[in-house]
């Protein structure tokens, strides 16, 4: 007997899945095996199994006998493999003739599984694409449980590609209401990113997966990412710093974003494209990794691909934010940031002209960004016993004052001159030694004509 053995964590089941068991029995299998997962392979925190079985068989139901749901996986000694799975269920029916159904993003990961050669070498696999990008000759519509998960989380009150029946039971039992069940990915765990896990982490939320780019090499930072399943996550936080370059494959990638402009190469992400990686930027002085970051105002970087659920979902975690349009100059935005991190009045007035003429940011919004910084400039300020210093000017970060001087200049030259008047002002007052390109520039602007 021909039988397709189809698994994943169904949290919730969708339309998506009657699809692949339609194609299935449409290809000649004369039955198919349906296993929830009893872990998940790479940690995610999921619905209780019995109510994830009970969904399963609410959704299959249509197709009778041919669907069988398993609960295989549903013991404490059972190990959570693949292969594992497959060998129970051919010492239990040696006389059927097993095919694996497999998605295409879980496919691409193929060599990480466990015993992936033997699985090859012992059954059959049939790959299955998802949505219009996929490399497969036939491909799905993009439906995932994640996207349901998120949708119900966001408040969504439209229609849901599910059973009726297992609407009913994430009605009853109040599943995917609540933050709880958001998931994220956060890479870079510097002040920044382990601020936002301490963040996230105190209000119940599921952090999957982290990753410490201060501690590895360039090819260990790019292979991690064929170790993340980016569809598992509702969000991803990148939180590298700005201007970091790694090269990988000869090919110069930003792992957030650098200061001449926005980049967002895939490549960046050994293949990997996720479609929820949003690039925010605090308009904070983040003290130090465990700083609560529930009032930080942050700006969402453009490349970050976000849908109108999005936006709700990041609400829900009671993040003030505002999107960057699309065009931005991001050397710009840095250089306002930089200007107006100081406090003075006419330092906050000239910052909030580049963000709303040159930035797009609107007025409220600008305002926000600007009271942050300077809020949380103080805040730094005053535990490191200084006074209020530029954050370039305190790192010594004379390239990227330099970028931020020439991107001003393309725009305005008395924006550039004024930037430099703040920057060496700052470098005089707190006798700081400013390299010779930043003293021939001052000295120039204030020659006699």
């Amino acid at each position: 007997m021909k039988t397709a053995v189809f698994g994943g964590s169904f949290d919730p089941p969708h339309i998506g899945h009657s699809f692949i068991i339609t194609l299935a029995l449409s290809e000649g299998m004369d039955e198919v095996i349906i296993i929830p997962a009893g872990t998940h392979a790479f940690g995610k925190k999921m619905t209780d199994f019995s109510l994830r079985y009970r969904m399963c068989i609410d959704a299959f139901s249509i197709f009778g006998e041919k669907v069988i749901v398993s609960d295989v996986e549903n013991f404490p000694e059972h190990t959570g493999k693949t292969f594992d799975t497959l060998c129970i269920l051919q010492d239990k029916f040696p006389e059927k003739d097993f095919t694996l159904y497999i998605g295409e993003d879980n496919f691409s990961r193929w060599n990480d599984w466990y015993k992936s050669d033997e699985i090859k070498k012992r059954w059959n696999i049939k790959v299955i694409g998802r949505g219009e990008d996929s490399q497969m000759d036939f491909h799905l519509p993009d439906i995932s449980s994640t996207k349901i998960r998120r949708m119900i989380s966001a408040g969504f009150s439209g229609y849901l590609p599910v059973n009726k029946n297992v609407l009913s039971t994430i009605s009853e039992n109040h599943l995917y209401e609540t933050i709880s069940n958001i998931s994220v990915v956060i890479i870079g765990m510097g002040k920044v990113g382990s601020s936002i896990y301490k963040t996230l982490k105190s209000k119940g939320i599921n952090v999957l997966h982290t990753f410490d780019t201060q501690f590895s090499d360039t090819s260990e930072y790019c292979k991690s990412f064929s170790e993340i399943n980016f569809s598992d996550a509702d969000l991803v936080f990148l939180c590298t710093p700005d201007g970091t370059e790694f090269d990988f494959d000869n090919k110069v990638t930003c792992p957030v974003l650098s200061v001449s402009g926005n980049q967002f190469p895939a490549e960046r992400f050994h293949g990997h494209d996720p479609e929820k990686a949003l690039l925010f930027h605090p308009a904070a002085a983040i003290t130090d990794r465990f700083s609560n970051l529930d009032d930080v105002f942050w700006a969402l970087i453009p490349g970050s691909k976000i849908t109108h659920d999005d936006l709700k979902l990041i609400d829900s975690l009671g993040l003030s934010f505002a999107e960057l349009p699309e065009k931005t100059d991001l050397c710009l935005y840095h250089a306002a940031c930089n200007i107006s991190s100081n406090g003075v009045f006419s330092l906050r007035k000239a910052s909030q002209d580049i963000l709303t003429s040159f930035c797009g940011l609107s007025n409220n919004n600008s305002q926000q960004l600007i009271n942050s910084l300077i809020k949380y400039s103080s805040t730094f300020s005053n535990i490191n016993n200084i006074d209020r210093l530029s954050g370039p000017v305190y790192r010594k970060q004379w390239d990227l004052i330099f970028k931020h001087i020439n991107a001003l200049e393309l725009k305005s030259t008395n924006l550039s001159n004024f930037y430099i008047s703040v920057i060496s002002g700052i470098c005089d007052l707190f006798e700081i030694e400013s390299p010779i390109f930043l003293k021939n520039r001052f000295e120039k602007n204030h020659e006699k004509p």
